[in-house]
C-alpha cells in the first residue's frame, strides 16, 4: 500500500495527531467538523435545488416572478453558505489557538528533556522552523485537511446516493 515504511509511519502519526486533537479538544473539533458537514450538505443541495427550480420554471407560466424568487433564494443560500464558511474559519482559529499551544508546549518539553549538547548541535534555524512551520503544518493537516477530506467523502457518498435514486444505471456507470 505504501511505497516505503516511512510513509506508513507518517500516516499513522497524522492519524494519531488527529484523534489526539479530537480527544483533547472535543467541543472545538466537533464544532469544526459540524461546519464541514453543513458546508458539504449545502454543496449537495445547490444542484438539487437548481434542478427543481428549472423544472418549476419550465412547468409554470409566471416566469418573471419565479425568476425573481429563484435569484433571491439562491442569493440567500449563498449568503448562508458564506456565513457558515466564516464561522468554520472562526472555529478553526479558536481550535487552532488551543491545539497549536499544545503542540508548542509538547515541542518545548521535548527540547527541555533533551541534553543541551544535543540541542546545541542543531542550528537555530532548524529549531525555529520546527517550532513555527512544522507546528502550523501539523495543525493545517489535522484541523483543516482531514475534516475537509471527510466532508468531500460525505459529498461523494450523498451525490452517488442521490444519483442512484434518480438513475441507477448511470450511477453504476459512474462507479
Amino acid at each position: 500500500m505504501f511505497r516505503d515504511e516511512r510513509e506508513g509511519e507518517i500516516l499513522n502519526k497524522i492519524l494519531s495527531n488527529f484523534f489526539k486533537a479530537i480527544k483533547e479538544h472535543k467541543k472545538d473539533s466537533l464544532l469544526s467538523f459540524l461546519f464541514v458537514v453543513l458546508l458539504s450538505i449545502l454543496s449537495i443541495i445547490v444542484p438539487i435545488l437548481i434542478k427543481f427550480y428549472l423544472e418549476w420554471i419550465i412547468n409554470d407560466d409566471s416566469q418573471l416572478l419565479l425568476i425573481v424568487i429563484g435569484i433571491v433564494g439562491f442569493a440567500c443560500l449563498l449568503l448562508i453558505k458564506t456565513f457558515i464558511n466564516t464561522f468554520w474559519y472562526l472555529s478553526l482559529d479558536n481550535f487552532g489557538g488551543k491545539y497549536i499551544t499544545d503542540l508548542s508546549l509538547e515541542c518545548q518539553n521535548a527540547l527541555n528533556d533533551t541534553y543541551m549538547s544535543e540541542v546545541e548541535k542543531l542550528s537555530t534555524n532548524v529549531i525555529k522552523h520546527t517550532l513555527y512551520y512544522d507546528i502550523l503544518e501539523v495543525f493545517r493537516v489535522v484541523a483543516h485537511h482531514i475534516p475537509s477530506i471527510i466532508g468531500s467523502i460525505i459529498v461523494i457518498i450523498l451525490s452517488f446516493t442521490l444519483a442512484f435514486y434518480y438513475n441507477p444505471v448511470v450511477s453504476l456507470l459512474i462507479l
